[in-house]
């Protein structure tokens, strides 16, 4: 066999052609880009990927699909906080406001839900139609300010919606407010 071997030219990327001795098949194999690690295999033995990369090429494609639904879990779950954390609830009796003062976020969702007896609505800096008991009303703030309001059927039952950029405190106290910050 030692009359099939002779130097042959072996094509790399970037780089300049290197000559070594190599196997070529009686001439068949002149020149040729190998993959690396082949540079001295036969040519019957240049098949292609080892058993061994196979193996290993399945393991980590298990792993993947086993792991990714995990993750996207997780992440589900995360984003639902988030989300959770961005709404604030304010309920609504004959006796007023649950919080009355709320802080919040930009961008935050602030929902109110009569509880009481009858029909209320809000009116002021926030208005909503008539909400009949159980319904719900809602309103996200885009804009930092102060928000009051007031019941339209009790106007004494009055409340605050306080939006603020990010963390910052409230442009002034409130008294007893509930931050959703």
């Amino acid at each position: 066999m030692a009359d099939s071997c002779r130097t042959v030219k072996v094509e790399t990327k970037g780089r300049d052609l290197e000559e070594e001795s190599l196997p070529s098949c009686r001439g068949l194999m002149t020149s040729t880009l190998l993959p690396q690690g082949w540079a001295h295999a036969a040519p019957s033995q240049r098949t292609g990927p080892s058993k061994r990369s196979v193996v290993r090429w399945l393991w980590l494609m298990l792993a993947c699909v086993t792991i990714a639904p995990l993750f996207s879990a997780v992440l589900e779950n995360g984003a639902s906080a988030a989300a959770a954390a961005t709404v604030a609830n304010v309920s609504i009796t004959e006796s007023g406001f649950s919080p009355a003062v709320v802080v919040v976020a930009i961008g935050t969702t602030v929902k109110w839900k009569n509880n009481g007896t009858g029909p209320h609505s809000l009116k002021g800096d926030v208005t909503s139609p008539a909400l009949a008991v159980g319904a719900i009303y809602e309103h996200r703030f885009t804009t930092p300010g102060e928000y009051p309001y007031f019941d339209g059927t009790h106007t004494a039952s009055t409340g605050t919606v306080v939006v603020t950029a990010g963390s910052a405190s409230p442009p002034r106290e409130h008294g007893p407010a509930t931050s959703y910050l």
